[in-house]
């Protein structure tokens, strides 16, 4: 699975962050690399790839709910599984939990 911010880079340090210290048995997060464009220094974090058992499936959704709820600017954070591609507006949901294990539950019958 593939998590992306629409607010950039420091979003997703923040959010692999917060995953790395939620320490869930069963998820990997690591960031997924952009290409480093000619004349720059260094490459730019442009997603995060998350590995997770499917035992792990409905802690790192409620997780991922948590992080969401707790962010005071807009975020639009895009979840792509294979084909599947959703993007989430943290303000517009009510219950990012439910979309989220929903989003996993979709794509491990995919």
């Amino acid at each position: 699975m593939v998590l992306a911010a629409d607010d950039g880079e420091q979003l997703r340090v923040l959010l692999l962050d917060w995953l790395r210290r939620e320490r869930i048995p069963g998820v990997t997060v690591v960031p997924e690399w952009a290409e480093i464009p000619a004349g720059h220094m260094g490459a730019v974090s442009d997603a995060l790839l998350v590995t997770l058992s499917p035992a792990a499936a409905s802690a790192f959704a409620g997780t991922l709910a948590v992080w969401l709820r707790m962010r005071r600017t807009e975020v639009r954070l895009t979840i792509r599984r294979g084909e599947q591609e959703v993007t989430l507006d943290a303000k517009a949901l009510r219950d990012p939990e439910l979309v989220i294990r929903e989003i996993l539950k979709t794509s491990e019958t995919d």
